[in-house]
Parts: C-alpha cells; structure tokens; sequence
C-alpha cells in the first residue's frame, strides 16, 4: 500500500462505516439485553406471588379473592418478599390482610 497516496476522506468514511456498524450491533445487543433482563424481573414477580398465594393457601387453606387480587397486583419484588414474611408471622388471614 502507497502511504503518500492514501485518500484520507476514504479513510474516514471507511472508519465511521466500521463504527457505526458496531454502534449498531450494539445497541441492538443493549436492547436484547434489556428484554431478557425484562423478562427476569416479570418472572421473579410471578414467582414472588405465587410464592406468597402458596404461603397463604398452605397457612390457612384458603384465599379470598379480593386478597389474592391485591397480591397478583403487587409489583415490587422486596413488597412481595415482605408479605411472604407476614405470612410466616400472622396468626389469621385477617391479620395479615390488614398488612396489605
């Protein structure tokens, strides 16, 4: 290669065409990752709820349904890990409700 004769504007156009398709990789890497890490959380909510449906269920046999839609509309996994403990802790399903 003749470095006297190297085009620098091809040089440079041929660098922000390398960059850019890196750029492009990844922040579409970025949003495939923001995806999966959406659905781990969506998934560890579930989980938590029915973790604490189960606790209930498995404590004092039945649910009511208002108490199971409060649950199922919880959507903070440290809320869902506090009510499971308040499962453990309370004496009726009426002690625990009024902790929701």
């Amino acid at each position: 290669m003749d470095v006297d004769n190297v085009d620098i504007a091809q040089v440079e156009e041929a660098f922000s065409q390398i960059v850019s398709k890196e750029e492009a990789h990844r922040m579409s890497m970025t949003t495939a990752e923001k995806l999966r890490l959406q659905g781990e959380a969506r998934g560890k909510i579930e989980t938590g709820r029915a973790l604490v449906l189960r606790a209930l269920r498995t404590k004092f046999k039945t649910v009511p349904e208002d108490i199971e839609q409060a649950i199922n509309q919880k959507n903070d996994l440290i809320v869902l890990e506090s009510l499971l403990e308040q499962v453990i802790m309370s004496h009726s399903l009426e002690e625990f409700a009024e902790g929701l």
